[in-house]
């Protein structure tokens, strides 16, 4: 007998046996079918969904819609200084002969202060005079 006449092939595994459950697996334990197009279909379904979600998170989150009566004003930011308060800050940018105290409540909204208080170092916007 001959080297090659005594070489039997190994019987053919199935790929994935392991990793598929049975309930996937077509009745004979040979042979069984995984749809891989379906899974992925449904994978990039998923992804597509996701990503229109932050898209449209984004979107909301970065534009602002403008109100009858709202008006646009120019804005700086105010690194806070030893010894500055709140009232010191807004004297400085209120125009002259303006009310400081509508200024300090200007700065209060655009920095969503609930109280007048400012710590050293604090960065604050701060409305420019007109």
């Amino acid at each position: 007998m001959t080297a090659h006449a005594m070489y039997q092939a190994p019987t053919p595994r199935p790929v994935l046996r392991e990793a598929v459950p049975a309930a996937v697996r077509q009745q004979s334990d040979s042979s069984f079918v995984v749809d891989v197009g379906a899974a992925m279909r449904r994978v990039l379904v998923r992804a597509v969904a996701v990503l229109a979600m932050i898209a449209v998170a984004l979107f909301l989150i970065l534009t602002t819609t403008v109100q009858a009566g709202d008006t646009v004003r120019a804005t700086e930011s105010h690194i806070v200084g030893q010894g500055e308060t709140l009232w010191v800050i807004a004297e400085d940018f209120t125009a002259p002969g303006g009310d400081v105290r509508a200024t300090v409540a200007d700065i209060r909204d655009l920095n969503g202060m609930s109280s007048s208080l400012v710590r050293v170092g604090q960065s604050l916007v701060v409305p420019t005079s007109d």
